[in-house]
């Protein structure tokens, strides 16, 4: 099993997938007011995992609108949430659930997707 987080301008999405099955889905808003503090966002994406986690879990995906160090995991800037500079979510999100964490932008996780479920799949 697989949780899957996508955090975009309005809202964090996660789902809970067993081989390309969806199993559930979770959605909460969110508002990146200037008073929302980058630990109040954390705390909603926690939350969104937690209620998806089970012991079967062997990884966790997050997709961000943002420039991204997928391999450090590291948030550079996200335009839309100012405050949230230099995070290291991958770290974060590993230390708490341990198990691996795959962060990456959205244009990239989009042309994942489409490639290999989508209507890309069929070419090279």
């Amino acid at each position: 099993m697989q949780i899957g987080i996508d955090l975009s301008p309005r809202e964090i999405c996660g789902v809970l997938l067993c081989k390309s099955v969806i199993l559930a889905t979770v959605t909460t808003p969110v508002y990146f007011a200037a008073g929302e503090s980058k630990k109040n966002i954390m705390d909603k994406i926690v939350e969104i995992i937690d209620g998806l986690f089970t012991s079967k879990v062997k990884s966790i995906g997050v997709s961000l609108p943002t420039k991204i160090d997928p391999e450090k995991g590291t948030i550079y800037d996200l335009s839309k949430i100012p405050h949230w500079k230099n995070i290291r979510l991958k770290t974060i999100i590993e230390d708490r659930f341990h198990v691996p964490t795959f962060i990456n932008g959205d244009i990239h996780c989009f042309v994942w997707g489409e490639k290999s479920y989508g209507a890309c799949k069929e070419y090279k």
